[in-house]
């Protein structure tokens, strides 16, 4: 557990600031990637989805993209799995909150977070050399909370990861750090391979109507020949 708490823990301190770019950081090398390219792998990238919480009259709601959650997939779907747009009497109502699910384990989020923090000499760090190292654990952090809950417990308890056409399972380990909720799956027992389709994170906080839900396309997370995440 220590190799994942490390790198998840000491470099994920990125706030959920989401800028446009284009995939010119797939053309060089980590070390050369410049803050826009950074921001966008950490943000707005195969490895990291925002999700919306929508204050509505029964509390905040989790609106996000989530084919897996049922249906026909592709539209903004509600926490609780149905279609949801955050209307209210008024019309639609503006996100209360943005949040960043983001795969922290994936090589490419770990070293657009070295870079963030070292910058320059971020092939040279210490830290660097964590990158070859294997991960036991699919890493997930729910990032831009301005509440953290006090008790982890419910969220180790009713969080989940599931691969489309697999049944779901939790997380042995459950964190918190500065904003943001980490949680650690295990890899043994628990392949995930591009043939797969789909990834969908769920996590449950307490404080909210319904789970906090995303998925990711498989296809989309492949960096430099090899499935990430």
């Amino acid at each position: 557990m220590k190799n994942s708490v490390f790198p998840v823990l000491f470099l994920c301190g990125a706030g959920a600031l989401v800028l446009v770019a284009a995939d010119s950081w797939r053309k060089k090398p980590y070390t050369a990637w410049d803050d826009t390219e950074v921001q966008k792998i950490l943000n707005d990238s195969p490895w990291a989805r925002e999700v919306d919480l929508i204050s509505g009259d029964s509390g905040d709601v989790a609106h996000s993209i989530s084919p897996l959650a049922g249906g026909g997939g592709g539209g903004d779907e509600g926490a609780m799995g149905g279609r949801g747009g955050g209307n209210g009497a008024d019309g639609p109502r503006a996100p209360s909150l943005r949040l960043v699910v983001r795969f922290v384990s994936a090589l490419p989020v770990r070293q657009a977070m070295l870079r963030a923090r070292y910058g320059d000499q971020a092939g040279e760090s210490a830290a660097a050399k964590a990158l070859s190292t294997p991960d036991n654990y699919y890493v997930v952090a729910l990032a831009g909370l301005r509440r953290l809950p006090a008790d982890v417990q419910v969220v180790k308890e009713k969080s989940s990861l599931r691969a489309k056409g697999k049944n779901p399972y939790g997380p042995a380990q459950v964190l918190t750090e500065k904003g943001m909720i980490v949680l650690f799956f295990p890899r043994e027992g628990h392949p995930i391979a591009v043939e797969d389709g789909e990834v969908e994170v769920q996590v449950r906080l307490p404080d909210l109507v319904g789970p906090v839900r995303r998925s990711f396309k498989l296809k989309d997370m492949v960096y430099d020949g090899k499935l990430e995440l």
